[in-house]
């Protein structure tokens, strides 16, 4: 899967009734991240889901608990107006249904509603969300260790998935898969792709031992 990347909200028109520029109605704006209608997604059985957070704090552990329960983010919505709570859970719903949603995460505050839209996958490939902006001490101890400073760092790891299987954790830096080192995000997606439905030995660094292990993982194979 791809790197788990943070959100950047965009600037939205504020529009009024007619189509207009209105600064006193409201402005909305969705931005799809992925199909939810393609084969890889499970269709949505029964009513969607709805979770009110309180801030965008407990949206974002809301956010990281929906990663670890094997849901991707399939989109996000924002609204921004002095009528909120008439207006947005409403246009939220429709737009679920629209895309084909399973779960919609969403948050009030200062007059900017936020919502994310979630769908279940079939099944993973591999199954952790990484990143290749690695911290700088990690970036330090590969290359005084393996003079190798890349590979990806995982952020979250779905439950019941080939990577949670095999033991791999957040935190953990991947750094080779099969003799071949990890030197981004996008090379591991098109490595794991290569390999999916076979067993791979992964190189991984956990910070707290200091020292590389290898990894057996017996990869889900892709969904066509």
């Amino acid at each position: 899967m791809k790197a788990l990347r943070r959100l950047l909200l965009p600037l939205v028109l504020l529009m009024g009734p007619a189509g207009c520029a209105n600064p006193l109605h409201y402005g909305w704006a969705y931005v799809p991240l992925h199909d939810p209608h393609d084969a890889m997604f499970q269709a949505p059985t029964g009513d969607v889901e709805y979770r009110q957070l309180k801030d965008v704090e407990a949206m974002a552990e809301a956010e990281r608990e929906m990663y670890r329960k094997g849901y991707v983010m399939v989109g996000y919505s924002n609204m921004l107006s002095p009528q909120l709570e008439a207006i947005a859970p409403g246009a939220a719903r429709n737009w679920a249904q629209d895309v084909g949603a399973s779960a919609v995460l969403q948050t009030f505050g200062n007059r900017h509603y936020l919502a994310t839209f979630w769908a279940r996958p079939r099944r993973y490939v591999f199954g952790a969300y990484y990143d290749e902006d690695l911290p700088p001490a990690a970036r330090a101890a590969l290359a005084k260790a393996l003079h190798f400073k890349q590979g990806v760092i995982v952020e979250s790891v779905v439950e019941g998935s080939p990577a949670f299987k095999a033991d791999v954790q957040p935190g953990d830096l991947l750094i080779a898969l099969d003799g071949a080192w990890i030197r981004s995000a996008d090379a591991l997606d098109t490595m794991l792709r290569s390999d999916a439905g076979s067993g791979v030995t992964i190189i991984v660094w956990s910070m707290h031992e200091g020292a590389p292990r290898p990894v057996h993982v017996a990869l889900n194979p892709m969904i066509r």
